[in-house]
């Protein structure tokens, strides 16, 4: 039982990390394809993921969409983007629509 449960968080492990280079490698085909510079992202480990694919190295604070939740901004070679970026235990339910709605501006 004890080596199942070792294997079972082995491969848990492994299936995370491979979700992650998926998301970087989603993130930075979307970039290069569409120039896209406004992004909303959820959940912890897809928002470090997706911003390691775009480049982000440095990210400011712009404006708040919820307590807790703001717009950042970071500078990336060919310009500026904006992120919306929610951890798992911050926003509220409507957070996708107003996150949508304030980068939209």
């Amino acid at each position: 039982v004890r080596e199942a449960s070792r294997v079972l968080d082995v491969d848990r492990v492994e299936a995370g990390r491979r979700i992650s280079l998926a998301f970087e490698g989603i993130a930075a085909t979307v970039r290069g394809l569409t120039g896209a510079s406004r992004w909303v992202v959820a959940g912890g480990e897809p928002t470090a993921a997706v911003s390691r694919g775009l480049g982000v190295r440095v990210m400011h604070i712009w404006q708040e969409i919820e307590a807790g939740v703001p717009v950042l901004t970071a500078p990336v070679d060919g310009g500026e983007l904006r992120l919306g970026l929610k951890s798992g235990s911050f926003g509220s339910e409507a957070f996708l629509a107003k996150a949508a709605d304030c980068l939209r501006h």
